[in-house]
């Protein structure tokens, strides 16, 4: 029900908007790449919010 009083009302953004925007702004957002995720994991690990994995030598992720 909420929903529809609210339709309309905000506009609809979208990822290019997004883009846009960050653009305008000159704000520069790079590609995540194995560097970028070694050193997020790295400050994770470092803060315990994950423990290291132990290699495996066959197959992936085990869930």
């Amino acid at each position: 029900m909420s929903e529809m009083y609210f339709q309309g009302l905000f506009p609809e953004l979208t990822r290019a908007d997004a883009e846009r925007a960050l653009l305008d702004a000159g704000i520069d957002i790079p590609p995540v790449d194995a560097e970028m995720l070694d050193r997020y994991i790295g400050f994770l690990q470092h803060d315990d919010y994950v423990e290291p994995v132990q290699r495996r030598e066959h197959g992936g992720a085990r869930w």
